[in-house]
């Protein structure tokens, strides 16, 4: 049986202790800037990094496979540039603080 290339790359973040998943709890704001997710209330707002990113993963949604860069973490709100539209509640995402899902993805290609 294959292994798909997301599961690599959980696989890998997960080694290299770079993985962070959850689902959004309640709608951003319209134009896409912001992702909020009560479990983000249990970290500190210098948990993100300045080259930290997220990546939508909920199948089937229309930002799926974005990836933007984090700008900050203030309670719940994860603000990120702009995705393509809001980011509605229920919305499977990971954040990839060490290296962007790309960059797992070309590394594991590469392999």
């Amino acid at each position: 049986m294959a292994t798909t290339l997301s599961a690599l790359r959980i696989a890998l973040s997960k080694e290299i202790a770079d993985y962070w998943a959850s689902a959004t709890t309640s709608a951003g704001a319209a134009g896409g800037t912001t992702l909020v997710d009560t479990a983000l209330l249990a970290k500190p707002a210098d948990w993100v990094p300045a080259d930290a990113y997220d990546l939508i993963t909920e199948t089937g949604h229309a930002r799926l496979d974005e990836e933007r860069q984090v700008s900050s973490l203030s309670s719940s709100t994860l603000t990120v540039l702009a995705h393509g539209g809001q980011i509605g509640a229920s919305v499977d995402y990971e954040i990839h603080r060490l290296f962007t899902a790309s960059e797992k993805r070309r590394a594991l290609l590469h392999a």
